[in-house]
């Protein structure tokens, strides 16, 4: 007399540690199958502060820069790594919209009453391997949009600042891609009243990001 298995038909007489390998074995298979369907899995962490920051250009034009520190997890099993492709930051005021795309990596740091972003290094592709987490803090820079208007992307400090005062929320859309064709999104939402006195007087403000529920 027979048992069925998994379809499969199992003498009783058959030992029972063999068929629990087996058993074991099919299961292996199957969860390897869809790891390989599954790939990489890299998810996008919310930041926890957005630093917005005046920067002066060539053209004498102080302008709107911003940073944010992201944080990378992938997922996925062993061998299953990644590699980061671009980043965006989509700033909307009101009903204003424009886009800051990845310049550097760098280092922001308040010591002794000076503020200083220190450059690490280009916003080169970053590798996030299977199993691990990786951060950099971003600097974004304005970038002609490639439209009829091409400066549309390059807000003054000084315009931000008056756009600001006419809204109580602002908002920080970061977008980013990896090689493996991921989308991974995230968004920041800030209270102008609690950053807006201190960004007119230093030029620049770390403010937290408010929790979206």
């Amino acid at each position: 007399m027979s048992i069925k298995v998994l379809g499969i038909e199992v003498e009783r007489k058959t030992d029972i540690l063999a068929l629990a390998a087996f058993i074991i074995s099919i299961g292996s298979i199957v969860a390897q199958t869809i790891n390989l369907i599954k790939g990489p899995e890299v998810v996008l962490e919310n930041p926890k502060q957005i630093l917005l920051k005046s920067e002066a250009y060539p053209d004498g034009v102080e302008y709107l820069r911003i940073s944010a520190n992201l944080v990378y997890l992938n997922k996925g099993s062993p061998g299953y790594d990644d590699i980061t492709k671009h980043e965006e930051a989509i700033i909307k005021v009101g009903d204003k919209t424009f886009m800051l795309v990845a310049q550097e990596y760098v280092d922001s740091t308040y010591e002794k009453g000076i503020f200083k972003v220190k450059k690490l290094s280009d916003a080169d592709p970053v590798q996030v391997k299977s199993g691990s987490v990786i951060s950099h803090e971003t600097y974004f820079a304005p970038w002609p949009s490639g439209a009829k208007d091409e400066s549309k992307n390059y807000i003054s400090f000084s315009s931000f600042l008056e756009l600001l005062k006419k809204h109580d929320h602002m908002f920080v859309n970061i977008k980013s891609g990896t090689y493996e064709g991921a989308k991974l999104e995230t968004e920041c939402k800030l209270k102008v009243s609690q950053f807006l006195r201190h960004l007119e007087s230093k030029k620049w403000s770390a403010p937290v990001c408010i929790k979206q529920s």
